[in-house]
């Protein structure tokens, strides 16, 4: 029984992929804190769960820049959040 229950476990575990739309919402609010204006945020991720690529139009940048502070910031979050 104890098998049964951890084999599920183990399973659930393994067979949810990585969510790259949510992994897009949340480097969104972190480029909205930090006063990064984008537009066609898309944030994948790979199977381990970090991100895989970041694809985005920066329209303007709040007082620090996007590259490279605010993107290894995001990314951080986003593999924090995960």
């Amino acid at each position: 029984m104890l098998f049964v229950v951890c084999f599920s476990l183990l399973f659930a575990s393994c067979s949810s992929a990585p969510d790259s739309r949510r992994a897009t919402e949340v480097f969104a609010e972190c480029l909205e804190r930090n006063g990064v204006e984008v537009r066609d945020l898309e944030v994948t991720l790979d199977a381990d769960g970090s991100v895989g690529t970041i694809s985005a139009t920066i329209l303007s940048e709040g007082d620090v820049s996007y590259e490279p502070t605010i993107r290894l910031a995001c990314t951080e979050e986003v593999e924090l959040d995960l």
